[in-house]
């Protein structure tokens, strides 16, 4: 009973290795299959409340806008 049992982990052990093995190659595939996504980055600024005439009012509002290229490079 005790040689089935470790049997069975050995088997266990070695297709895991073997799908170990395998997986970066098919996370490679994914990758170059899926479609490139826009390069986004995310700009930030303080917008006070026009009612209120205080620094308190103050409050940081951001947005993703696309990121051109030769912006990007140049930074």
């Amino acid at each position: 009973m005790l040689t089935v049992a470790f049997l069975l982990l050995q088997v266990a052990a070695a297709e895991a290795t073997q799908t170990a093995e395998a997986a970066p190659a098919n996370a490679a595939v994914v990758s170059a299959e899926a479609p490139d996504e826009p390069k986004m980055k995310r700009v930030c600024r303080k917008v006070m409340d026009p009612r209120v005439n205080s620094l308190s009012s103050r409050t940081l509002q951001c947005k993703y806008v696309p990121a051109d290229a030769a912006e990007v490079a140049s930074r």
